[in-house]
């Protein structure tokens, strides 16, 4: 069976704030990489160009790799900006830039990732000078900070991620965000890289002690294991299947402490800030691999808006897991990987995200559109044609725990599926 979604006429790419939309308020975003913030004049073209292109909201991503692009009590400033005078602040003079244009801002947080790994320069005050012990450790309980540049290049990992499972790091990050709420007058706060690195980390020996205290067996024997796609063949592979399972979910747990415990300072000190966080798409993925329950903070309430980047998913695929969040009332703005795709198909997803009535889309990103000199290209462009989406869709999410299918992981773990 096929679905049509018709398409409105495109009379700009962005539309200007003159032009009425029928969703009031469509939140119309850019991720803006720290990079942009080391040139003043960067950050002034930054402002005009998001003004210009009808821009509601930035994401401004001021904490990178456990360090600050801003003026921060708890982090050393970042390298690259060593070359300006330390009372320079690029998130307050972003801040000041965009409050006359009406344009919102959100402090963009890089949360668990830490360090790009070994051979990187890092400050006597950085987190993890100071905490080695909080760096992730690997299915053997090995530290990635033991890892050379060669071993982390092999993980498919960004760097070094703090350890969610240790209550000290859920601290150190939520006073990072009230810091910010308290001392900056931004319009929100955005979480990222708040996961694990994959599905290969979070076994350090605090986690695998504690989650053996509570159901009697130790996860890193998990790894050993593929998981099976029929668990009622026999009780010794159903009792198996249900402790990992139960792993997941521990896992994604001690995120969604971290989640909680942000949400919870937000609230009782700046009640009006928003939090939203960049979360892996589809859900299922990010819970299963990086312990990323988004569903469930949605559901329980401790985010306002999710922005889950489906940067390589087809329509139909996007159409199929958002619509029933959506259709519950929860907050979804659609991440575009827009720096990888032609202005057509930019127009494509936002017009998607406008039928399938999220509250907007968050393009990433505004150095990798101005590189590419797709803004002013897509600026001309004027109408598109309805566009189609293939097959039948089921509005019904998928389950979680929906392990008929067990490929994926067991090639990510080395294992054969069986």
């Amino acid at each position: 069976m096929r679905y049509i979604f018709f398409i409105v006429l495109i009379t700009t790419f962005l539309l200007s704030l003159s032009i009425v939309h029928p969703s009031q308020g469509e939140l119309k975003g850019l991720w803006v990489v720290r990079d942009t913030l080391m040139d003043s004049s960067n950050v002034i073209a930054l402002v005009e160009d998001a003004k210009t292109f009808g821009f509601t909201d930035l994401f401004v991503q001021v904490r990178g790799a456990g360090d600050s692009y801003y003026l921060s009590k708890c982090e050393p400033r970042a390298f690259k900006l060593d070359h300006l005078p330390k009372g320079v602040d690029p998130l307050q003079m972003v801040i000041c830039l965009t409050r006359p244009k009406g344009i919102r801002i959100h402090a963009w947080l890089n949360m668990l990732y830490a360090s790009p790994g070994a051979g990187y320069e890092m400050k006597d005050d950085h987190i993890l000078a100071r905490y080695p012990s909080w760096c992730q450790e690997d299915v053997f309980s090995r530290s990635m900070w033991d890892y050379t540049r060669k071993m982390l290049a092999g993980t498919d990992t960004e760097g070094l991620y703090l350890k969610p499972e240790y209550p000290q790091v859920a601290d150190y990050l939520s006073n990072i965000v009230i810091d910010i709420a308290d001392r900056y007058r931004v319009d929100g706060i955005h979480l990222d890289f708040i996961r694990y690195p994959n599905i290969r980390f979070g076994y350090s020996t605090y986690a695998c002690e504690e989650f053996k205290d509570r159901y009697g067996i130790d996860p890193r024997i998990f790894p050993q294991y593929p998981l099976v796609s029929d668990p009622l063949t026999s009780p010794a592979r159903l009792w198996l299947y249900i402790h990992q399972l139960e792993w997941f979910h521990w896992r994604a747990e001690r995120i969604t402490h971290i989640v909680r415990e942000i949400d919870r300072a937000l609230k009782e000190k700046k009640p009006d800030v928003i939090l939203s966080a960049a979360v892996w798409f589809p859900p299922q993925h990010a819970y299963r691999y990086v312990g990323q329950d988004w569903v469930g903070w949605l559901e329980e309430g401790i985010i306002d808006i999710a922005c889950p980047m489906a940067y390589w998913s087809s329509s139909e695929n996007i159409a199929r897991e958002l619509i029933p969040l959506i259709n519950k009332g929860y907050h979804i703005a659609l991440g575009i990987g827009a720096w990888r795709k032609e202005p057509e198909e930019i127009i494509s997803d936002i017009d998607l995200s406008r039928v399938l009535n999220a509250d907007g889309f968050i393009l990433f990103s505004y150095g990798g559109i101005v590189e590419n000199k797709i803004l002013p290209i897509a600026l001309k462009l004027r109408e598109m044609a309805p566009f189609e989406i293939e097959g039948e869709i089921s509005l019904l999410p998928q389950e979680y725990e929906d392990w008929t299918d067990n490929t994926e992981y067991n090639e990510l773990m080395g294992n054969e599926s069986i």
